[in-house]
């Protein structure tokens, strides 16, 4: 739907009741990522985000290859932004 401010306030709502919520972090990321006009620093929120998620994930639970990814992506937008200024 391309809501991304309202994804973040909602996903900072969910946080708050539940700091461990895997899936509000990943959205949360996502959602700080996503738009075309996302700069460095909201980049490196989603990083954190992602970063905290596989820090906080119980190596036994099921493969989190969609947060490497999503890393991978951020990086990228994060390397394009350096090439630009």
């Amino acid at each position: 739907m391309k809501s991304y401010t309202e994804a973040v306030l909602a996903c900072e709502e969910a946080l708050k009741l539940d700091p461990t919520n895997l899936r509000a972090l990943y959205r949360r990321a996502r959602a700080t990522s996503l738009p075309i006009n996302a700069g460095v620093p909201d980049l490196r929120r989603a990083q954190n985000d992602l970063e905290q998620i596989l820090r906080m994930h119980d190596e036994t639970s099921a493969s989190l290859d969609f947060v490497v990814k999503e890393q991978e992506r951020v990086q990228q937008l994060i390397d394009i932004n350096y090439k630009r200024e």
